[in-house]
């Protein structure tokens, strides 16, 4: 296809993408790498075993985005008894998996080992972010083995939008230039040394007998002899103090740089974790430092030099970690330093659900600590039950009070009530609380010769089996309904005959244990 353009709507299907057509857009705004924050994005660390940990992190390869949410630790193969070897961490894209994972690449044993070549190609496509030295013998990886290749453009480098920042040709050409200055330096100073000597011993040589006799006519002679020759007192004076500034001068320059090389490196802590001496230039405003913390400090206040270090703008101690690289920067007007800004937040280890990692505006990499407790349900009971604290799946439910049948009286009604009609009438009415069952007793007669006919009724509807009986003495019937919260339960009577009554009695509701008993009314 000679040309080609994206992304439009779909009319009838006519226009239709893969996911390779979004990856090649995205790879045209954004170059291949690592994400340069935070600064520990896909670091590689050691563990003092033989494994390593990958730090949380991301990383973007041709369109395609990687994205590492918990620390990832890594296996290192045994050592061999004679050779080393170097392995290389990779961020291996595939085509055909339709991936993209970390992977350990095993490098080739040798005396002189190199790591192997990352492959680039149209099924795979890698990022270098470290290389492991794996010396003879060895049982364990520190952090001397491991150099880390994020920032090197050649290997992985920065993501960047259009243009990669190629910060390995920056520091490659500051150190040409500084081997080349303190190279030159030391030539020109080792051939300025060998010249004074001769000039010196020529000098002396020639002096040594003249100024044995007559020293003053000797020395008149001499300097008349270099006044002819266009040399004067001042002429030889002011070539020597020349030779004397341009030596200052290349001192000063050679302190000037070893300086700065050293200022661009990591610094490990002295003193204690409160009281951090470093070693520092004159302060000037906005100066930056990168320091590891050598002790914790636990949160408590804590001065640089003898200044104060503070959160950013703020008067708050920031809480440092053993082991952990912070920036801070001078700030002049305040005389203290200042925590480069690189997460804010209040949250603590115990707002945050176990194991994930996060950060907040004392420290990054935290792991919360939040236990999940899942669904829990709860059962009602007589006595007060905790609720656990932690996360809750949000599916737990509190089961729903539930009455049952039993022997336990609610409520009882001895007065008698009687109907002389041939339709159902409301003798006695209960409303129950909640959901279950409950029985019901009431006793029933009629008059001479004809038959008293009664039923329990819920919600107006019958529910209860029909009762008759012709007996002129009291009869009881018992059953059990069941029944849910608000139902309203009546008991019914009619007689057999117009103008014959029927009887009832003794209507109670009866549940299973004591505790139910205030449920019903």
């Amino acid at each position: 296809m000679a040309e080609k353009s994206s992304f439009f709507n779909s009319v009838d299907g006519d226009r239709k993408y893969q996911a390779s057509d979004f990856a090649n857009y995205f790879n045209s705004l954004i170059t291949n790498g690592s994400f340069p924050n935070p600064s520990n994005n896909l670091q590689v660390m050691s563990n003092n075993d033989m494994t390593v940990t990958i730090e949380v992190g991301k990383a973007w390869i041709n369109g395609f985005i990687y994205i590492n949410d918990s620390t990832l630790i890594m296996p290192i193969e045994v050592a061999d008894g004679v050779l080393k070897r170097i392995d290389r961490v990779v961020v291996q894209y595939s085509t055909i998996n339709r991936e993209i994972k970390i992977k350990v690449k095993k490098g080739t044993f040798a005396s002189s080992p190199v790591a192997p070549v990352l492959v680039r190609d149209a099924d795979l496509y890698e990022l270098g972010i470290a290389d492991i030295l794996v010396s003879n013998g060895v049982v364990s990886i520190v952090g001397a083995d491991i150099t880390d290749l994020r920032m090197n453009t050649t290997y992985c480098g920065w993501v960047n939008s259009l243009i990669q920042a190629d910060t390995t040709a920056i520091f490659d050409q500051y150190q040409a230039w500084f081997t080349t200055t303190s190279d030159t330096y030391n030539t020109e100073m080792t051939a300025s040394e060998a010249q004074f000597q001769t000039d010196f011993d020529t000098w002396f040589n020639a002096m040594k007998d003249q100024l044995t006799t007559d020293a003053a006519g000797n020395l008149q002679t001499q300097i008349t002899t270099l006044e002819g020759a266009g040399w004067t007192t001042e002429t030889v004076k002011g070539n020597a103090d020349a030779i004397v500034t341009t030596n200052v001068n290349v001192t000063n320059l050679d302190a000037s740089v070893t300086s700065s090389l050293a200022d661009t490196l990591y610094q490990l802590a002295t003193g204690t974790g409160t009281a951090i001496t470093l070693t520092l230039p004159t302060l000037v405003n906005l100066y930056t430092k990168t320091f590891i913390a050598s002790a914790d400090n636990s949160g408590s206040a804590t001065t640089i030099n003898s200044k104060p270090l503070y959160k950013p703008n703020t008067v708050i101690a920031p809480n440092l970690t053993t082991g952990k690289a912070y920036t801070v920067w001078y700030n002049l007007a305040s005389d203290c330093f200042f925590l480069k800004a690189s997460a804010e937040g209040d949250a603590t280890v115990a707002d945050v659900l176990a194991p994930k990692t996060f950060s907040n505006g004392d420290d990054t990499g935290l792991i919360g600590a939040m236990v999940d407790r899942g669904t829990v349900n709860i059962t009602p009971s007589t006595v007060n039950q905790a609720i656990l604290e932690g996360k809750h799946s949000g599916l737990g439910i509190v089961s729903a009070i539930t009455i049952s049948a039993g022997n336990n009286i609610a409520i009882k009604r001895t007065n008698q009530k009687n109907n002389s009609g041939t339709s159902f009438d409301e003798m006695h009415k209960i409303t129950v609380g909640y959901s279950g069952t409950i029985r019901i007793e009431f006793n029933l007669k009629a008059s001479s010769g004809y038959s008293a006919i009664g039923q329990i009724f819920k919600n107006g509807s019958a529910c209860g089996y029909l009762r008759t009986t012709s007996s002129t003495t009291y009869v009881s019937y018992t059953e059990d309904i069941a029944v849910i919260a608000g139902d309203r339960l009546t008991m019914e009577l009619k007689s057999s005959y117009y103008q014959k009554s029927a009887y009832c009695s003794s209507f109670t509701a009866s549940v299973s244990t004591p505790a139910q008993v205030s449920y019903i009314d």
